[in-house]
């Protein structure tokens, strides 16, 4: 029987509030099958300028 135990203290486990690693990784992914199959680098505004192509 262990009358004098201490509990071990919780695991440190920073989360980064700011930095989105995902999608960091995801957007590297991306750019590395792009390039892989020939295709044009994707632009930050493809969405934005597919609505003006639709006016």
């Amino acid at each position: 029987m262990k009358l004098f135990a201490t509990a071990k203290p919780r695991r440190y486990q920073h989360v980064l509030i700011y930095a989105d690693e995902r999608r960091d990784r995801l957007a590297a992914l991306e750019a590395r099958i792009r390039h892989q199959l020939g295709l044009p680098p994707k632009e930050e505004n493809d969405k934005e300028k597919g609505k003006e192509n639709e006016q």
